[in-house]
């Protein structure tokens, strides 16, 4: 498995899965990422309970075809209590994650 960390357009990434942070809402709200994209689907998931944003909760949506990437969301709980060990923490779950999924 080859792990690479490019800062770059979401939409000119060429690798075949995209992982993408996700901070958990309050009570009632939605999990938030950077991606606006996004918003629907994670609303829809925190609402039947699959993810929402908790520290080293995953969702993984495999691609139904070539030319669209698969997505991993990964949870990093809440922002305000973020640490340099939540994103440690988030790396090494990435890590796994996406080896059981063989990609």
């Amino acid at each position: 498995m080859k792990i690479s960390l490019a800062t770059q357009s979401f939409d000119n990434a060429e690798q075949s899965t995209h992982v993408i942070g996700v901070f958990q809402a309050g009570e009632k709200g939605a999990p938030v990422c950077s991606r606006k994209e996004f918003e629907d689907f994670l609303a829809k998931m925190a609402g039947e309970e699959a993810f929402k944003g908790r520290k080293a909760q995953a969702y993984f949506v495999r691609a139904l075809d070539d030319a669209s990437p698969n997505l991993l969301f990964v949870g990093l709980g809440k922002a305000e209590e973020a640490t340099a060990e939540t994103f440690r923490l988030a790396g090494a779950h990435i890590a796994k994650r996406l080896e059981s999924e063989k990609v």
